[in-house]
């Protein structure tokens, strides 16, 4: 019996090691899936963060290719170029764009070139009012917006002008006596005054007999001499001052109407100018 004993006892130690073992086993296993769980998860995760920011590039870039056939549109289509009726229109085609120059190639996020036919800018009227229709097609996505033109378009100012009456300015200081003769203007003023003054110069003496009626040179035997001429005279003197007429003394207006009654009933008139606002 004390064989059993020791047997039985023995089978108790190696079922409690193998229970052990067992609970060992079964603990690693349980860990190896957990942690063989999280990669996949995070795998996962990965992947569709992956395929979302791969989304959103697409999208990006979709959208700023059809902001640029938009921006395209705005400046191609001014008023020479609409329709002419609202039951018209004018198309622009992404080939025409590109043989015009108005824009680079328009590729997907692949590099895959966008449709140059069925990819187009359309211009039309509705509600009394141009819009533009612009479509894009890349591959299997396409998308359309449109745009109201009246927004963009560039504003006509015309100028009106106040003519008032222009006036004279103060005149000047008074310019110095001169012996020249000055005549007056609107913008001149003169004042004249009048002084005896002795004179005195030297004649030849043949000059002198000349004076009395000698009709011949052959008259004088004598050799000319110098003689002085002395006397008394009426000399006019002259000064002046001028003064400028202002006659740039108009005020300017801008107006959005080319027929601006308020403004024409100020006594305001169309200079013929116009600008871009």
């Amino acid at each position: 019996f004390v064989g059993d004993e020791i047997m039985d006892e023995e089978n108790r130690k190696f079922d409690l090691t193998s229970f052990f073992m067992k609970g060992i086993i079964v603990i690693i296993f349980i860990l190896f899936v957990i942690w063989l769980l999280s990669i996949t998860a995070f795998s996962d995760k990965t992947n569709n963060n992956d395929k979302l920011d791969n989304k959103e590039e697409t999208k990006d870039i979709f959208k700023d290719n059809l902001k640029k056939m938009k921006d395209v549109g705005v400046k191609y289509f001014t008023s020479d170029k609409l329709p002419k009726d609202r039951d018209s229109n004018v198309i622009l085609s992404l080939d025409d764009m590109y043989k015009q120059k108005l824009v680079n190639k328009i590729t997907d996020k692949n590099g895959k070139e966008c449709s140059k036919d069925n990819s187009y800018i359309m211009a039309y009227v509705a509600e009394d009012k141009y819009k533009l229709e612009v479509n894009l097609e890349c591959d299997k996505k396409s998308d359309k917006v449109v745009v109201d033109l009246s927004k963009y378009e560039s504003k006509k100012m015309y100028e009106y002008a106040l003519i008032e009456s222009g006036y004279w300015s103060e005149y000047s200081d008074w310019s110095e006596w001169t012996i020249n003769y000055v005549s007056s203007s609107d913008s001149r003023e003169v004042d004249m005054k009048s002084e005896m003054v002795d004179y005195s110069y030297y004649l030849d003496w043949i000059d002198l007999i000349a004076t009395d009626n000698c009709s011949e040179r052959v008259c004088y035997d004598e050799t000319p001499t110098k003689v002085l001429v002395t006397g008394r005279k009426m000399v006019n003197y002259y000064r002046y001052r001028d003064r400028y007429y202002n006659s740039d003394n108009t005020t300017y207006k801008w107006s959005y109407s080319n027929d601006d009654r308020e403004l024409i009933e100020q006594g305001y008139v169309s200079t013929g100018k116009t600008k871009e606002t």
